[in-house]
């Protein structure tokens, strides 16, 4: 995996999983080999109880990073643990609250919710989580709709009841004034990947404008995003297909 992303021309590198830092010694190692290469790197984690042992390791990784990313299902430690399915329970908002008190974890961490049925569907719950974070000193909050999933969706608008810009046409993701110091970022599903979901005039005539701007530009390949896999592979898109027996047994 380090010799494939040294050799990728990608520049900011994304570690999710799965939860990566499971494994942290391996994440500190892989980061510490090409940090001096890339210029960009970040890691998404919901801090497994494992890492309640090893705070100046993680220090440490985050040290070198350029941001972490930090998921929540709810405010309310042991809900977290029930959406979760987490088989160690422990409460991770008090273990991210200690973390917070250093300076440079706090100017790092970004934390992150999904608005989802069953889990942050309401209005009251998504302030309590703001204001409880904001409290511990938390100076991001990136709130998510889910997309494609339109049996677990919730949207922003019908929950806080306000009227937003169409997210295809201006942009799906925003960022809101901060809360006394708490920035909070809001990203939006549109048509394409939530269903229940409708085009606005301003999204059909964005489309019309991009269609017409592909058809007559004459540029250079875009760059893609990649996938780097643990056997270090590098695809241009997520894998879908389940391994077969015999790939699994090799």
């Amino acid at each position: 995996m380090i010799a494939s992303a040294l050799d990728s021309p990608q520049q900011s590198i994304l570690i999710l999983g799965g939860e990566p830092l499971l494994m942290l010694d391996k994440v500190i190692e892989f980061v510490t080999a090409i940090r001096p290469y890339k210029k960009e790197i970040y890691v998404t984690t919901s801090l497994p109880r494992t890492l309640v042992k090893q705070p100046e390791q993680l220090l440490h990784l985050v040290g070198m990073l350029d941001g972490l990313n930090v998921s929540f299902q709810h405010h309310d430690w042991q809900r977290n643990n029930e959406i979760l399915s987490a088989s160690n329970k422990y409460n991770r908002v008090e273990f991210l609250g200690e973390l917070l008190a250093h300076e440079d974890f706090a100017r790092k961490v970004r934390v992150s919710v999904n608005l989802v049925k069953g889990g942050v569907d309401n209005a009251k719950d998504l302030n309590a989580f703001l204001d409880l974070f904001q409290q511990m000193g938390c100076r991001h909050v990136k709130v998510n709709e889910l997309q494609s999933s339109s049996d677990k969706y919730v949207s922003f608008e019908s929950i806080m009841k306000v009227k937003l810009p169409s997210p295809f046409a201006h942009g799906c993701q925003t960022d809101e004034p901060l809360r006394d110091g708490m920035r909070v970022t809001l990203k939006r599903s549109c048509f394409i990947v939530e269903e229940t979901l409708t085009a606005s005039p301003a999204d059909l005539m964005k489309i019309t404008v991009r269609s017409i701007s592909n058809f007559t530009s004459r540029g250079g390949a875009q760059t893609r995003n990649g996938v780097m896999y643990e056997n270090g592979s590098l695809e241009t898109g997520w894998i879908t297909e389940e391994p077969s027996l015999s790939s699994v047994s090799d």
